[in-house]
């Protein structure tokens, strides 16, 4: 899996998958805001939050410290380069150019800390320079997270477009 480009698709642009998986890479819905209305096609990962169930037979991308999925490679969100913790089958190491919880400096420099970094997929405002250069530390993916939001085919709703626009 190393170098592999995971695209992060809302709920409502599950069809997008088909689109994602053709060119190489690998979606994963965020249902960390929501359920899906529908299924989570076949491979597709999802990210959810500890406790909720976790939609599709792929694997899962835990937004919060909390216990794997049982049966299911589960990938841990962090801040910070660690150890994986027993149970995981990897890190999402957020850097401070991700969005929500991250970490306090940008994510080369994480990356350059993990103890394991073929087992880390790195998400930190990832461009074709990031990518390369994560490629070069092991890193098992990058994470595309919002690059990608201005785009017509997401079908954004208003209230997010306008969240977006800043207004």
């Amino acid at each position: 899996m190393s170098g592999a480009i995971f695209v992060v698709l809302p709920p409502t642009a599950s069809e997008l998958c088909s689109l994602v998986l053709d060119s190489g890479g690998i979606p994963v819905i965020d249902t960390t805001g929501g359920l899906p209305s529908g299924t989570v096609p076949k491979g597709a990962w999802v990210r959810i939050r500890p406790g909720r169930p976790a939609p599709g037979t792929g694997p899962v991308i835990l937004a919060e410290f909390g216990a794997p999925v049982p049966d299911r490679d589960t990938w841990l969100e962090s801040a910070v380069p660690r150890e994986i913790p027993p149970g995981f089958v990897g890190l999402v190491l957020k850097g401070s150019e991700s969005g929500g919880v991250c970490g306090e400096e940008d994510g080369l420099s994480l990356l350059a800390r993990c103890p394991q970094p073929g087992k880390v997929i790195l998400d930190a405002g990832v461009g074709p320079h990031t990518a390369g250069s994560a490629a070069a530390m092991g890193a098992a993916g990058v994470l595309l997270v919002e690059q990608h939001l201005g785009c017509p085919e997401l079908s954004l709703s208003a209230s997010m477009k306008k969240r977006l626009d800043g207004r």
